[in-house]
C-alpha cells in the first residue's frame, strides 16, 4: 500500500510504502500526488518511508515505478529514502550518480533529519 504522509512543507511529497504494492497504488495515490506537485512547483522533492520488501511489489507496480521514474526524470530535486533496508541505502549512492537531483538514505530514527533535508530548496 502507498499512503500520503501529511504535515510536510507544501513543496514535499510524502509517501509511506508498506505491505503489498499493486499497480493501482501508483495510479490512485502516487501519480495524483506527483501531478499536483508538478503543477505547483518546478522540481519534485519527495520523502519516502519504505517499510516493505521488494517481493511485495507486483509486476504491474514495478512497471509503474519505472514509468514514473522516467516520466519525471528531469523533475526530481531531492528524494529522502527512510528505511531499515541496508540494500536500499547502498543503492541510493549508485542511483544518485545517474539521476539528476539528489537521493539520500536515512534510518527511521533520522526521520526529522530526512524531513529537514528534503524540505530544503536548491
Amino acid at each position: 500500500m502507498i499512503s500520503v504522509i501529511e504535515n510536510l512543507p507544501p513543496h514535499v511529497i510524502g509517501l509511506h510504502i508498506s505491505g503489498k504494492i499493486a499497480k493501482d497504488d501508483y495510479k490512485q495515490v502516487l501519480e495524483p500526488a506527483i501531478q499536483q506537485q508538478e503543477n505547483e512547483f518546478d522540481k519534485l522533492n519527495c520523502l519516502i518511508v519504505y517499510d516493505t520488501e521488494m517481493q511485495h511489489f507486483s509486476l504491474g507496480a514495478l512497471l509503474e515505478d519505472l514509468k514514473t521514474d522516467f516520466k519525471y526524470y528531469n523533475k526530481w530535486n531531492r528524494v529522502a529514502l527512510v528505511t531499515t533496508k541496508d540494500y536500499l541505502k547502498k543503492v541510493t549512492g549508485l542511483i544518485s550518480s545517474v539521476i539528476p537531483g539528489q537521493l539520500k538514505g536515512f534510518e527511521p530514527s533520522e526521520i526529522e533529519e530526512a524531513k529537514a533535508w528534503v524540505g530544503q530548496f536548491d
